[in-house]
């Protein structure tokens, strides 16, 4: 829950309200490959501060959650077994193991494996468009009719000779600093396209949390077997009286 959670709010944040309206211009606008890495990358680093809060207030809600679902199944399997403790006496032992559990376990670097993530996606982003933009497979100007035929024909020349005349990082620079017209831009980047990105964006951000919140089970069962063992304790105590 933590892990989509985060993964949700950071989609919902950075790539709808942030990156989405930046690809959303290029693609109705053009522009160069170059610009729109860097705009992203802009948005991406300004959303750093909004980041920390996003994971620090999640796992406030975790931590302060987790004692109160402890005592929910703990009341449930007390149940199945014919025994009831009384509800006075569950509130009580879930306040004091809500406050015992307020304070830790310590977050990993969870900021520093997200951010990375969102600039590898950034470069990939900018990447995949460029590559379609200027050759690759599927070119998508040569789609475009006889002006995109020509133009596609002119451009992936070009690209071809700085290749063999300076090599590819001439070439390269070429591809990136190129502003594709924005009938160019709406044939590579489509609403489609992008909804897709937004897909592998929060699906790439799960699959790093997961690995970043490993540390955090065996924390986490940890603190569990002490709030069990606290209402074990509890209703010990209850018999004896």
């Amino acid at each position: 829950m933590y892990v989509s959670g985060v993964a949700t709010d950071i989609t919902l944040e950075l790539f709808d309200k942030m990156i989405k309206p930046v690809l959303q211009e290029f693609r109705e606008n053009g522009g160069s490959v170059a610009s729109l890495k860097k705009n992203m990358s802009l948005k991406s680093k300004s959303f750093e501060q909004q980041l920390k809060r996003i994971i620090e207030d999640r796992m406030l809600i975790l931590r302060m959650g987790l004692p109160g679902q402890v005592m929910d199944l703990l009341a449930m399997w007390f149940k199945s077994y014919g025994l009831s403790v009384g509800d006075a006496q569950i509130e009580e032992r879930k306040r004091i193991s809500a406050w015992s559990d307020a304070v830790g376990p310590e977050v990993p670097d969870l900021y520093g494996g997200i951010m990375d993530i969102v600039g590898w996606f950034v470069v990939a982003i900018a990447t995949s468009i460029g590559a379609i933009v200027c050759g690759g497979a599927g070119i998508a100007i040569l789609l475009s009719g006889p002006i995109g035929l020509v133009a596609g024909a002119a451009i992936t020349s070009a690209v071809a000779f700085l290749t063999i005349r300076y090599g590819r990082e001439k070439a390269g620079r070429f591809t990136e600093n190129w502003d594709a017209p924005a009938w160019v831009a709406k044939r590579i980047l489509t609403r489609s396209k992008i909804a897709k990105i937004r897909e592998e964006f929060q699906s790439q951000l799960e699959n790093q949390l997961r690995k970043e919140t490993l540390i955090l089970q065996d924390e986490f069962k940890t603190r569990i077997y002490k709030i069990t063992e606290l209402q074990i304790e509890g209703l010990s105590e209850i018999a004896q009286l």
